[in-house]
């Protein structure tokens, strides 16, 4: 089966199930496969897909603005893996993707595990030191998957004012990460993967 673009607007207008069965058909199991390069556990890949779905399905009304539904669905299920790994880092080898290559950290070493919490640790801090618009606007692009524009239209602010509120989030946040590692002596090559992966949510 085939999925077109009526099908699409016909999920988010109508909430035609048969569409959203022909959506997860075609992109389901393409979906695990690409989230098991990052977690690395068949269980835990096909949870995080079906989360994904539950979510498209959810918000499904925002998806004829959807230009691109492949990219949105591999981008969504990206984040929802870097999540589960940010959070999950005392019991997982993390693997992070950057620029084709792999790096890896195991987290049985005292030093790397103590790093690990002091850098998540800024960086949460960071977060929860941005102002209230801000923070919204960062959780709303890079938790919620949504477009500038649509935070826009959510928010009744400028497109412009949302460029200007994560480039203040991300500013902040980079800054914190590099004054730690500045002020505590932190080898880059000891915690490069987890720099990588925050990296790769900001």
């Amino acid at each position: 089966m085939k999925l077109t673009k009526e099908d699409i607007l016909k999920i988010s207008s109508e909430s035609d199930q048969h569409s959203f069965r022909k959506l997860f058909d075609m992109y389901h199991g393409r979906l695990i496969t690409f989230a098991n390069y990052y977690v690395h556990a068949g269980n835990i890949a096909e949870e995080i897909v079906s989360d994904v779905f539950a979510a498209i399905w959810h918000h499904r009304k925002k998806l004829a603005k959807i230009e691109k539904i492949e990219s949105y669905l591999y981008t969504a299920t990206k984040n929802r893996c870097l999540t589960f790994i940010r959070d999950n880092l005392k019991h997982s080898i993390m693997v992070v993707e950057e620029h084709d290559s792999n790096v890896s950290l195991k987290n049985d070493n005292p030093e790397n595990t103590y790093l690990t919490k002091e850098i998540l640790s800024v960086f949460e801090n960071s977060i929860k030191s941005l102002s209230p618009k801000c923070s919204v606007v960062y959780h709303m692009v890079k938790e919620e998957n949504l477009s500038y524009k649509e935070v826009a239209e959510t928010l009744c602010i400028s497109v412009k004012a949302v460029e200007k509120h994560m480039g203040n989030a991300l500013r902040t946040i980079r800054k914190d990460l590099h004054e730690y590692m500045h002020g505590n002596d932190v080898k880059l090559e000891n915690i490069l993967p987890l720099i990588l992966l925050l990296l790769g949510t900001l």
